[in-house]
């Protein structure tokens, strides 16, 4: 004789009934049925409460007044303010303040000169 066991759990004892018959009424196999619940206890169904994204920064173009004057001023500092400006149509004047420091690039901008470079950009 071949015996299989199935253990199910379920929350109430008129679930397990309801699945006692469905088992049982559709075979001609004997079911046993061994509440293990306490019928005291409700079952509770848990909601899953909907969180609201939060909703995407707009990315914004750096400015001049993201770069504050009391850190060390670095060739990326210049570089990110000149692209901004370049993105507004001030490209001509950004010319014309590398002409006023003798470059034709940002490379080849000396390091000491970093802060001035920066402070005429925002001038702009």
């Amino acid at each position: 004789m071949l015996k299989i066991s199935i253990e199910l759990e379920c929350p109430t004892q008129s679930q397990l009934d309801a699945l006692a018959t469905l088992i049982g009424g559709k075979s001609a196999i004997p079911v046993e049925v061994t509440p293990t619940v306490d019928d005291t206890a409700k079952a509770t169904p848990k909601t899953k409460k909907a969180r609201a994204k939060p909703e995407p920064e707009p990315e914004t173009e750096p400015t001049a007044e993201d770069f504050a004057p009391d850190t060390a001023v670095t060739m990326i500092d210049i570089r990110e303010l000149a692209v901004a400006l370049t993105k507004t149509g001030k490209q001509p004047e950004i010319k014309e303040v590398f002409s006023q420091y003798g470059i034709e690039k940002l490379s080849d901008l000396d390091e000491k000169d970093y802060p001035a470079m920066l402070a005429d950009l925002r001038a702009l």
